[in-house]
């Protein structure tokens, strides 16, 4: 329940994030150089998720000193009263991003990405508006559960579309995977969580991944045959 109540407010968060921009962010910004620059998950954690200040310095890179001390335990300012600063440590693995279940398991990094690339709700090229997701928000996966990719929440990394495995819990490969019986926690484009099990085929998770494949391939279809099934 945790962690599915996780993933729903990570959609939720995207929702608030695209009325207030438009569209979806980027899943990794780079600079001019093309060097690494932010990731989305710093684009809604905290302020569209908990309503609170920002506390990442969006003027520098991911990895700066500044941002740095979001991983590496050093306090940070989260206000001020009367002329006091008061100062936190932010937890390396916010509970935003991290499966309980899964945490106990693997304790590397955090548990929720997206898949990036091209035919995604996050290509590398341009920000994705909800009228480009063609194949429909109930179809569409923006937001996964994995046990074998876990980044930490700063860095602009994530499941890539062309080569990450497309069987459910792959072994040894970079998957959508976790340690839940019924399978892998999955947050659709309308906010929806569910549990995606491993009889899922290839073609029905290139389908749910992609915006625009025009694929007849149905959620409800799939929840009736168990592919997908509601947290």
């Amino acid at each position: 329940m945790s962690c599915s109540n996780n993933l729903k407010q990570i959609g939720l968060a995207l929702h608030n994030y695209e009325r207030t921009y438009h569209t979806l962010p980027l899943a990794v910004e780079t600079d001019s150089d093309g060097k690494l620059w932010r990731s989305w998950r710093s684009q809604i954690y905290p302020h569209f998720m908990e309503q609170s200040s920002m506390f990442y310095d969006v003027n520098t890179s991911w990895d700066s000193p500044m941002n740095m001390r979001l991983l590496n335990g050093t306090p940070v300012p989260m206000g001020s009263k009367g002329g006091a600063t008061f100062m936190a440590t932010i937890p390396r693995h916010p509970w935003a991003f991290t499966c309980p279940s899964c945490r106990l398991n693997n304790r590397a990094g955090i548990n929720y990405v997206v898949v990036s690339g091209e035919l995604t709700a996050f290509p590398k090229s341009k920000c994705v508006k909800p009228s480009d997701i063609k194949d429909g928000l109930e179809n569409t996966i923006l937001v996964v559960e994995s046990i074998t990719f876990t980044p930490d929440w700063t860095e602009p990394r994530d499941l890539e579309f062309e080569t990450m495995s497309l069987q459910v819990n792959a072994k040894n490969e970079l998957s959508i995977s976790s340690v839940h019986p019924r399978g892998p926690l999955v947050c659709f484009a309308d906010a929806a969580v569910y549990h995606v099990s491993e009889k899922a085929t290839e073609t029905e998770l290139k389908a749910m991944l992609t915006i625009a494949g025009n694929e007849n391939i149905v959620r409800q279809n799939l929840v009736s045959r168990g592919v997908l099934v509601r947290y």
